[in-house]
């Protein structure tokens, strides 16, 4: 079910409505109708789902935390957040605001037997993944995640060496703050997401289609070898290519 725009073109941010498509679509307009910056037809793409709707939206320029928390009072129903941007993200409403709530989604997407428009995912970018625990010891670190040997202790506390799935978890706990490091090997180029209790800030500040505070610096550091030391992540790891 599309509204004028090509069938293959991705979307920037959309939203996965319970509901059927006639009365989301009549809770769509009426949160258009809400909300400054109103979308074109052909700028919005509507799926049906299991029991759920699927809203794409084809342009960012809308807020979309306050998009989707007036659609979810018109439709008195769940309404999740799915960003596709350079950082994606899942935000699901709790305890009375959007929270973080899962990086993947297409997998969110799925769940609700809804078709993401656009081209199939292709195969991960290589890169190196790291992250950095404050608000635990490595021996609690080590009871909560999967990999535990690739837990090892760090200056400010201890260090995943992988991509850990567990970090969602993690960065939803009191108390605790993640620094999640990626680094692509094919362009160097270098991401960190902090997240503390439902919060998400990103750097680079320069990435487009990002759900949460932009970031022009890690703690004053722009250099991606800098911001290693600065949060005490051995450089050989991110950095196998001497890149």
């Amino acid at each position: 079910m599309m509204n004028g725009a090509e069938e293959d073109e991705p979307p920037w941010w959309g939203m996965l409505a319970a509901g059927e498509p006639d009365e989301v679509r009549h809770a769509f307009d009426a949160a258009r109708r809400d909300v400054r910056g109103t979308y074109r037809p052909d700028q919005v793409r509507f799926a049906r789902g299991t029991g759920w709707t699927g809203i794409f939206i084809l342009r960012r320029e809308c807020p979309w935390d306050d998009f989707a928390t007036s659609l979810r009072s018109h439709l008195r129903r769940e309404v999740v957040i799915v960003d596709f941007g350079e950082a994606p993200w899942v935000s699901r409403w709790v305890d009375d605001r959007w929270q973080l709530a899962e990086r993947s989604p297409h997998a969110a997407a799925e769940a609700a037997g809804v078709r993401v428009p656009g081209p199939a995912v292709g195969p991960a970018r290589p890169a190196r993944h790291a992250a950095l625990v404050e608000g635990l010891s490595a021996p609690q670190l080590r009871e909560r995640v999967s990999k535990p040997e690739l837990v090892v202790d760090g200056p400010r506390g201890p260090l995943l060496l992988y991509n850990a799935p567990e970090l969602e978890e993690l960065a939803d706990t009191p108390g605790v703050t993640t620094y999640e490091m990626m680094r692509y090997l094919d362009t160097g180029e270098l991401r960190c997401v902090i997240c503390h209790e439902g919060t998400v800030a990103v750097f680079p500040s320069n990435l487009p289609g990002v759900h949460g505070e932009l970031l022009a610096t890690i703690e004053g550091e722009t250099e991606p070898r800098a911001i290693a030391r600065r949060l005490g992540i051995p450089e050989d790891h991110l950095f196998p290519d001497r890149g």
